[in-house]
């Protein structure tokens, strides 16, 4: 009977000890994940739990196959109401000339923050049904812009812009009006996925405003000639160019004018792979690494 006893005991004492244990692994384990959780995020930069599972996306291993696979049939069809297509650089170029007409300040803006706040006109347009953004057009002069008030830009950016990823660090969440002439930092009507080249002429750390390559190149010029004619208007008109359902878009088109107090247009020559028709420039910049 005794032993018996002693048998039950020993295995209840078991059953706990083993008990314990399950609960200790499991606690370490938990432990041990959370900070690595907490590491990535710092390493990636994610502020909000939709960047950290964007950059979880970003390194999570994919099979070629089933990349070929999703580009062969998505990301290679095109589709009438998703946006711009890309063509060449030059046929971008003629159909921007031909479909830019500026604004004239009197248009509805589509948020009352920033620029807008100190008489600036800015459009986005809407998302389509990738969730992609499709121009923003703004018109503005140096007295509205948040630098001439006092306004600093944000550390970051807190949203992501479709296809985001930047696993290899070479990649930026990209404004197609800088944030310089329209004072917003994180709408996402105005945020693509682009290379820190297209964005900024370098391709990982810091910028370069000599780059030709690089949308920094034209907006420099573009705020300089703004300090320059503190009485006229700049009007920027900003395209991304996609291809079929692809979230990311192979180019940027620019297209701009300087327009007077009066009305009349102003040529504003930049140099570099613009072109220009009349006294409107256009650009047509390539998302790719260096």
């Amino acid at each position: 009977m005794i032993s018996i006893i002693l048998l039950i005991f020993f295995v209840l004492a078991a059953i706990s000890l083993i008990k314990g244990f399950i609960r200790g692994l499991i606690g370490w384990v938990t432990t041990i994940l959370l900070c690595a959780a907490c590491a990535f995020a710092i390493y990636t930069h994610s502020s909000t739990p939709a960047q950290f599972i964007d950059a979880v996306k970003g390194v999570w291993p994919k099979s070629e196959r089933i990349a070929d696979t999703y580009n062969k049939f998505v990301g290679d069809n095109g589709s009438s109401d998703l946006g711009p297509t890309k063509g060449t650089d030059d046929e971008a170029d003629k159909s921007n000339f031909r479909d830019y007409t500026p604004l004239i300040g009197s248009e509805k803006s589509s948020t009352t923050e920033g620029s807008v706040k100190f008489g600036a006109t800015f459009i986005m347009g809407d998302l389509d049904s990738l969730k992609r953004a499709t121009y923003a057009h703004i018109r503005v002069k140096d007295s509205q812009e948040p630098g001439s008030n006092g306004i600093k830009r944000p550390n970051r950016i807190d949203v992501n812009p479709a296809g985001w990823s930047n696993a290899d660090k070479t990649n930026d969440r990209t404004h197609l009006v800088g944030y310089q002439f329209s004072g917003i930092n994180s709408d996402p009507r105005n945020l693509v996925t682009a290379t820190a080249y297209l964005n900024r002429g370098v391709e990982k750390k810091g910028s370069s405003d000599t780059n030709p390559d690089g949308m920094l190149f034209y907006e420099q010029q573009l705020d300089s000639w703004m300090r320059k004619h503190p009485n006229d208007y700049l009007d920027l008109y900003v395209v991304p160019n996609y291809t079929g359902n692809n979230l990311v878009p192979d180019s940027i088109t620019m297209t701009w004018v300087g327009i007077s107090e009066s009305g009349q247009q102003i040529e504003i020559p930049t140099g570099g792979h613009s072109t220009t028709n009349g006294d409107v420039t256009t650009v047509t910049l390539q998302n790719r690494k260096k």
